[in-house]
């Protein structure tokens, strides 16, 4: 579970900077765009970024938010509130839809896997939507926009002709999708695991079982609010989202309620996985017994008649016997064939 890292009795809205390894700078990209327009630019400086208009789109892309200078400077320019900057800043936030005076923003998290090591990594962006703009806040370089900004530049789909609300929901759609990606991959972590369980369970299935159900957990602690905050947006009564979009977003809150379906289901098969190790590895160990259980039942008997013969008592007729000892070895292996054959008919074996 992600920890607090602000001091405790900070007025609200304190930009605080975090500690850790982040950008050693703020980077900044910007798409500005019509129906007939497209411009995309990567600036050191906001006074590089082109005035916002009614009559196109300007989307601002910041990576590394974790210097609060660069920050507040973004904040002052655009004039946000200092609360929305703070929850930009401390990246353990909730998903969560807030509006504002000028600006509605949506948080939330994008999720990705760890191709080196297969775990589930993600990063908090902030959604910010006002009058002819779109900002969006990253933690660090790379995502997983591509797709929008490839048809930014081709000017396909209906993207270009729409407002800035659109491409919040693109955005926030393309997001959205990603996690049916993730989704898929983790189900494909929990039947594998659970065919590998029922054919050879192993120490290491306890500690991937553990494994799965964090990454779980974590996709479910970072979904179900997301649905609520789609909820919102829905609701929300602001005119900076047109009435076409919110017909948009109900399709992106059906894929959150899809994907929320999948998720308690592979947190059930997950659950189970635990039972069906330990069953599993009883049932081993029951076979294991049972063998042994056997071998020392037939022992019982063949100790028992050395222990008989292996006494030195002068008065053995048997041990003056020439066939004695052939005697002894055919009792024995009469003992061993009859027990067979009976715990063979009574199906322990």
């Amino acid at each position: 579970m992600p920890k607090r890292k602000r001091t405790p009795g900070l007025p609200p809205g304190s930009l605080v900077k975090e500690a850790g390894e982040f950008l050693s700078e703020t980077q900044l990209y910007y798409f500005n765009y019509n129906v007939d327009f497209f411009e995309e630019k990567k600036i050191t400086s906001l006074s590089e970024l082109p005035a916002i208009s009614e009559n196109s789109t300007l989307w601002l892309n910041i990576e590394g938010i974790h210097h609060a200078e660069a920050l507040k400077e973004i904040g002052d320019h655009f004039k946000l509130h200092p609360l929305l900057l703070e929850d930009i800043l401390n990246t353990d936030q909730r998903p969560k839809f807030d509006e504002f005076e000028d600006v509605v923003a949506l948080i939330l998290r994008m999720y990705y896997s760890n191709s080196s090591e297969n775990l589930l990594e993600g990063e908090q962006v902030a959604i910010v939507l006002g009058k002819g703009f779109v900002l969006s806040f990253q933690e660090k370089p790379g995502d997983i926009f591509d797709p929008v900004r490839e048809r930014l530049r081709k000017s396909s789909g209906r993207i270009r002709t729409r407002k800035s609300d659109f491409l919040l929901y693109a955005l926030t759609d393309i997001i959205i999708d990603h996690y049916f990606l993730l989704i898929e991959n983790l189900g494909d972590k929990v039947e594998f695991l659970e065919e590998e369980i029922f054919s050879k369970p192993s120490e290491d299935n306890l500690e991937q079982i553990h494994v799965l159900k964090r990454e779980l957990l974590t996709f479910r602690r970072n979904t179900f609010p997301l649905r609520e905050a789609i909820s919102q947006i829905q609701r929300s009564p602001t005119e900076l989202i047109e009435v076409d979009t919110h017909r948009f977003l109900t399709d992106a809150y059906d894929h959150i309620i899809n994907i929320i379906d999948l998720l308690e289901n592979y947190r059930e098969l997950n659950s189970g996985l635990k039972d069906i190790y330990m069953s599993g590895v009883s049932l081993r160990m029951n076979k294991i017994m049972q063998v042994l259980t056997i071998v020392s039942t037939i022992f019982i008997p063949l100790t028992f008649i050395a222990g008989i013969y292996g006494m030195n008592f002068e008065n053995m007729p048997e041990l003056g016997w020439h066939y004695g000892y052939m005697g002894v070895w055919v009792i024995m292996l009469l003992t061993v064939v009859v027990m067979l054959f009976f715990f063979r008919k009574k199906r322990w074996l």
